[in-house]
């Protein structure tokens, strides 16, 4: 024991220096800044912060205090988990004795947990997991005082402040705390077992009295990715895929041979002695987290209630099986082995660990050296923002980023900083509630700056994007690690965009219905083609589902693309409530250079994993596609106002306008040109070939109804006659009139019609022979 001391010593200085070598280098992330941000708060503030997400207030409480004296500097924020990490280890020699196991395998054990690339990695992070697992220890350590002098009313306080101080560091360490009491009540009788029902009572309690201050997160367990009726086979699943990404956490590209020499290690230290403290650990070690895993990964049957992390405090106490397991096994090779062979082994046996141990720890710390030396996105995010913002601009976090926030509290940015959602957001209105008040009094255009990170979680529909991009154009985009920053321009004040109009539905094969579908055009500046669909579930789904939307040259190559689940994140479709609508935005962006000659625009769903394609149902067409635009992209790109049209806008023959825009706008200069870009559709089945093709004219009219200038041709110059268009396809045509330059100032109507060609006869709408799309100024 002596000897193995300055073992001990040497290993904790190891581990202090692995775990503040670099310490303050790599970037605050997400669920580090918003520990730092809490603790900034006034205590009653942060401790009501802490309670409405899913974490209990003893760790914010620590932080509060520990940056008023250390300060807010990564180094400071990291610094506590190293401490408890340094505490754990040393407790967890104590314990293994404690345990009257075999030596050497105490420092043996404290050396497994260093080579955990999970461990080391939460001896850097400014999070509760290593302290969680430092209490996890003392809750068991002072149990066992307490079993000891079972009489001693300080020994049972000294084991209830541990296990409450335990409990309120991390909701999830109820799973240990669960087992540990379960014990007790079968280790203990009368007056003993009334003592620890009392700690249970005194546990409920405290956490009842915690939550009525600041309430519980409903986010504490995630909901379940499958109807476990259905799937009665996924909970098992999950369950595995949990426990791989346990093992993987700890030691990653690990080979099979290691991970089966570390379990077979850990089992070989698991054997029992007829001690009732190690048959106690046992229990705790094995229970804890089987009882995590099937409530979190399997009852549960999502992958988002588990976290490696989150039960870490396991760590030390399989720690200390595996360095048993060792142990065992050097007695055991000695016993068999003759004399000589004994002597032989004594100097060759360490050999193989210590060449894995280094193998292992080479690994870490070149996984640590990537990280160091590797992008920092959040402190390397605010400096290119600092760099390139404006006065006036606005910046925006989707989802709210708290590691942003902790660099532009540093940084003394004067952008106005907008945390956004944290939950999921399903609705337009969601979306302007966001984003309106800060756009609200401002006039003309102005910059805003978008920060996406977990987008797929919070805005599984993409709906914010299509908001931005009805109220303007994004400039730029930049990949920062894992964040992505957006520029747009945004007209002000903004307005929400309109859902697409109801259409004749379309069924696809999994059940999945097609509603509606809204097309406008792209911005010369972003190139990028807006597409909103509406879809609703109408059976039960099964599977995953993505759609694609496509655009294809005139002969038929695919030019250009954007293909998102349906839906992402926390919103698949199979958990949509059957027949309620739901909008999804895309955005194609399109090639620098565009094929000559028309395009079309086809959408339809697929299975991501087997790339098949779901067939329509209804109407029975025997197809998988539906065409839904037929465009000459060129002749779409501009910096286009909409117009108001109405939803009835249709002529007598079947043809109907749902959409007009303006390219500069209505405002405008003698010798300028006025581009009006127009949208069609059929809206009768039954539309047949003319005599003669249909002539759209588009006039200028002063207040006297002369003509000023004029824009008459066929749509696509007759290249896609109207009977060839499909009942969901837009058709989609520019218009150019010519300002005079002689032109007088004043008001003048914009008027648009239709007539056949040669017979010069015009086709009605609303009982009229043209429509006055809106009127436009004429400047002096």
């Amino acid at each position: 024991m002596r000897g193995e001391r300055w073992i001990v010593l040497f290993l904790l200085l190891a581990a202090s220096g692995l775990a503040w070598r670099d310490l303050h280098r790599p970037a605050i992330w997400f669920d580090e800044g918003w520990s730092g941000w809490v603790a900034r708060m006034s205590l009653e503030e942060g401790l009501r912060k802490a309670a409405q997400d899913r974490h209990p207030p003893l760790r914010p409480l620590l932080d509060h205090m520990w940056i008023r004296i250390a300060g807010e500097t990564e180094f400071a924020l990291r610094w506590p988990s190293s401490a408890f990490a340094l505490l754990a280890l040393a407790l967890t020699w104590r314990a293994y004795y404690r345990l009257r196991f075999e030596p050497p395998g105490g420092c043996i054990g404290m050396g497994a947990i260093l080579l955990s690339s999970l461990w080391l990695e939460q001896t850097r992070q400014a999070r509760m997991y290593t302290q969680a697992a430092f209490l996890a220890l003392l809750s068991w350590w002072t149990m066992e005082d307490w079993l000891r002098r079972p009489g001693s009313w300080n020994r049972w306080g000294l084991w209830l402040l541990s296990s409450f101080t335990f409990l309120m560091t991390h909701y999830y360490t109820v799973f240990f705390l669960a087992v540990e009491m379960g014990l007790l009540l079968s280790y203990t009788r009368g007056w003993m077992r009334a003592k620890a029902l009392l700690v249970l009572g005194l546990w409920g309690l405290g956490t009842g009295a915690w939550m009525a201050f600041g309430g519980i997160s409903t986010g504490l367990f995630m909901p379940q990715s499958q109807d476990l009726a259905d799937h009665p086979l996924q909970g098992i699943q999950t369950m595995g895929l949990a426990l791989r990404s346990l093992m993987e956490a700890h030691a990653p590209g690990s080979s099979p041979p290691e991970v089966a020499l570390m379990l077979s290690l850990w089992l070989i230290g698991m054997r029992p002695t007829g001690h009732a403290v190690a048959s106690r650990w046992r229990w705790l070690t094995v229970g804890s987290l089987t009882i995590a895993l099937i409530v979190m990964a399997g009852i549960r049957s999502n992958l988002l209630n588990f976290a490696p992390r989150h039960v870490l405090y396991v760590l030390p106490f399989m720690g200390i099986g595996v360095g048993r397991g060792i142990a065992l096994l050097w007695r055991w090779s000695v016993r068999v082995r003759p004399a000589g062979a004994r002597k032989a082994l004594a100097y060759l046996g360490p050999l193989l660990p210590i060449a894995l141990s280094v193998n292992r720890l080479q690994a870490a710390l070149s996984q640590w050296d990537a990280a160091v030396k590797g992008v920092h996105a959040e402190r390397d995010l605010v400096a290119l923002l600092k760099k390139q913002a404006q006065e006036g601009d606005l910046l925006f976090t989707l989802r709210g980023h708290y590691g942003i926030r902790y660099y532009w509290a540093q940084s003394s940015l004067a952008l106005p900083l907008i945390d956004g959602p944290q939950t999921m957001v399903t609705s337009d209105e969601i979306v302007s509630g966001w984003l309106s008040p800060p756009l609200s009094a401002c006039t003309g255009e102005r910059r805003l700056w978008l920060i996406a990170w977990q987008d797929d979680i919070v805005d599984p529909l993409a709906l914010f994007p299509r908001w931005l991009l009805w109220n303007g154009f994004e400039e730029e985009r930049d990949a920062v690690g894992g964040l992505r920053l957006y520029r747009y321009r945004i007209s002000c004040p903004p307005q929400s965009p309109p859902a697409p109009a109801l259409e004749r539905p379309v069924d696809f094969a999994p059940g999945i219905r097609l509603r509606g579908v809204q097309i406008w055009p792209p911005h010369s500046q972003d190139r990028i083609l807006r597409i909103t669909t509406v879809w609703e579930r109408t059976e039960l789904i099964r599977e995953p589902v993505k759609i694609f939307h496509h655009m294809h040259d005139r002969f038929g190559r695919l030019i250009a693309q954007e293909d998102v689940p349906l839906a992402r994140g926390l919103y698949p479709i199979a958990d949509w409530p059957t027949g309620t609508p739901i909008m999804l935005f895309a955005g194609i962006r399109l090639p620098s250079e565009m094929p000559p000659g028309l395009q079309q625009v086809a959408i339809g769903l697929y299975h991501p994993m087997t790339m098949a394609r779901y067939p329509i149902r209804s109407p029975a067409s025997g197809e998988d596609t539906i065409r839904v635009a037929t465009v000459d992209i060129p002749a779409l790109l501009g910096r286009w106002q909409r117009l108001p049209i109405p939803e009835s806008l249709v002529w007598d023959d079947g043809i109907a306008l749902i959409g007009a825009w303006l390219d500069p706008g209505p405002r405008l200069h003698p010798g300028e040109v006025l581009r009006v870009l127009t949208a069609w559709a059929r809206t009768r089945p039954d539309a047949q070939e003319g005599s003669g093709p249909v002539v759209i004219f588009i006039h200028i009219w002063d207040e006297d109804g002369h003509l000023v200038a004029q824009d008459d041709h066929p749509l696509l110059e007759g290249r896609d006659p109207p009977f060839r268009w499909g009942p969901w396809e837009s058709v989609w045509d520019r218009f150019e009139l010519r300002i005079p330059k002689d032109l007088p100032a004043g008001p003048y109507r914009l008027v648009i019609g239709r007539y056949e060609w040669p017979a010069l006869q015009r086709i009605h709408v609303h009982g009229r022979d043209h429509y006055p799309l809106t009127t436009v100024s004429v400047l002096p």
